[in-house]
């Protein structure tokens, strides 16, 4: 659900790396570096129902124009 959100940064640092013909900044390191969020986020995601960090649903009052967001 989340990958998509958590990849593509990553992937845009590598692109913009190979276009101005600087990947020889991205070492192997480097992009493992860069790759530990992306690699965890799925694992926090699993687990959310123990720690409620990520938001389940989030319901918007018509008129008032608040949101309400839940996690858990």
């Amino acid at each position: 659900m989340y990958i998509g959100v958590v990849v593509t940064p990553l992937l845009l640092v590598v692109f913009v790396a190979h276009y101005t013909d600087e990947d020889d900044r991205l070492t192997r390191s480097r992009v493992a570096a860069l790759s530990v969020v992306p690699a965890a986020t799925p694992v926090a995601v699993r687990a959310n129902p123990l720690h409620g960090r990520f938001y389940t649903t989030v319901d918007v009052e018509h008129g008032l124009g608040q949101a309400d967001a839940s996690s858990g």
